[in-house]
């Protein structure tokens, strides 16, 4: 009787020998074969791989890396050290940076990619803490992204979070504290030739009314809405094992202030990733729990428009505490609201006050995140094990946001009065606010072969 060895492949995961015959197939020491022996190293769907053994597109970034640039998060700090990965990061506190991975991604599901945290999916990492982060690899290809199905169809971010290791206990503790400015600013005009464009606009244009030389204001209006930034953070983490349990427990306060003013945002994390041994080790289980607290005060950042478009004449307050306007007085040629009896007035431009406008956007949002999930892992027999995940989110947010309807309305025209308001019938106070909580829970079942 001949015999004939068969090689069965089962998802790439491990191959064995079959023996055949005429009118069977027989299955040979199927643990024992050729099987692919899986080392630490890249992440790849439900496993990892050996990077030297990996032939699709995979970039990495390990703790280092990650928390060698003070960010707000992980991703704003691994730009232009991922091949193939393009990240464009926000100068507004809190807000996540923009990452593609292939070009202008989807039709519908736009360019961002899928995030994946110790195996729960999340819709982004702006509430976890760069400190906790072990490693990220990023899936750039079909072939390393298949698993994730069309979700991963603009690539996929796997991130791997820290985990106790050593036996004794291990009390870690960092600060840090840096500013951010802007640079290559804009050379804007300032008063005297900011006259001068201007009347030789005016005679252009064969008007009657010209800007005196002498004006009473030089006002930087970038130099009034913008400020040094500060990033604050405090970490403090504890980590051990033992024979039976690992665990790391960390807290993070961040505070990051913008360059525009009164631009701030406030994030406190705290995590705890256990590790547990059971039944003499056959039963493995993962613990991963977080809660995130984030406290944003937002400006708009159209008043960096309004303020390269503002004249210089124009003060940020006149000198009885109104808020400055560009009106001005075509027989004095003074940049002023004030008129006396006779005089003509117009405006420079139909622009607002930069310093007002971020004064008066009075916003506030408050959320809060919780995230968990759990590994069981149940070793059947050798080379044979089972595992099941879970995984939930909790997301709370508020925003509250105040409009006062009276102030922003006397501010936009100096010769205004709070009397003329009154009468008008126009007084209003808006207060919106939004509430909503998602809720979701994914479970996952996966029988692996090794």
């Amino acid at each position: 009787m001949k015999k004939y060895f068969l090689p069965l492949f089962i998802l790439g995961s491990f191959c064995v020998n079959a023996q055949v015959t005429n009118d069977s197939i027989q299955i040979e020491d199927p643990f024992e074969s050729d099987s692919i022996i899986l080392d630490q190293a890249v992440v790849v769907g439900y496993g990892t791989v050996k990077k030297s053994d990996l032939t699709s597109a995979v970039s990495s970034a390990n703790a280092k890396d990650i928390t060698q640039i003070a960010s707000t998060t992980a991703m704003q700090s691994l730009q232009g050290k991922l091949a193939g990965v393009n990240i464009i990061n926000s100068d507004a506190p809190g807000t996540p940076p923009t990452v593609v991975i292939r070009g202008m991604g989807t039709a519908l599901g736009g360019k961002a990619p899928l995030y994946v945290v110790d195996g729960l999916v999340v819709s982004n990492i702006t509430n976890i803490n760069p400190n906790d982060i072990e490693k990220i690899d990023v899936l750039k290809d079909a072939a390393s992204s298949a698993i994730y199905g069309v979700r991963g169809a603009n690539g996929v971010v796997v991130i791997t979070t820290k985990r106790g290791k050593t036996a004794k206990l291990k009390v870690n503790y960092d600060s840090y504290f840096g500013v951010r400015n802007t640079m290559n600013m804009v050379d804007m005009a300032n008063a005297d030739q900011y006259i001068t464009y201007f009347n030789e606009q005016q005679r252009a244009n064969n008007e009657k009314s010209f800007l005196s030389e002498n004006q009473r204001y030089n006002t930087d209006w970038f130099d009034e809405i913008m400020k040094t930034g500060q990033l604050i953070s405090n970490n403090v983490s504890l980590s051990g094992a033992g024979e039976n349990i690992n665990y790391l427990f960390s807290l993070n306060n961040f505070e990051e202030k913008g360059i525009l003013d009164g631009n701030n945002y406030k994030r406190t994390t705290v995590r705890n990733n256990n590790d547990y041994k059971l039944f003499d080790g056959k039963l493995k289980i993962k613990q991963n729990v977080s809660a995130t607290f984030t406290r944003e005060i937002p400006k708009s950042y159209g008043a960096f428009d309004t303020a390269f478009r503002q004249s210089p004449l124009v003060p940020v307050r006149y000198d009885d505490g109104k808020w400055g306007q560009p009106f001005w007085n075509k027989t004095t040629g003074e940049v002023t609201y004030l008129l006396n009896p006779g005089d003509g007035s117009g405006k420079l431009n139909s622009h607002g006050n930069p310093v007002a406008g971020a004064y008066y956007d009075n916003q506030k949002i408050n959320a809060t995140i919780l995230q968990g999930s759990i590994d069981a892992v149940l070793n059947l027999t050798k080379g044979l094990d089972f595992t099941s995940r879970a995984g939930a989110t909790k997301y709370w947010y508020k925003k509250r946001t105040f409009t006062p309807n009276k102030q922003t309305w006397l501010a936009a025209d100096p010769t205004r009065t709070a009397a003329q308001f009154e009468i008008e019938k126009i007084k209003s106070t808006n207060v919106g606010v939004t509430t909503w909580a998602d809720n979701s829970l994914a479970f996952n079942e996966i029988e692996t072969f090794r």
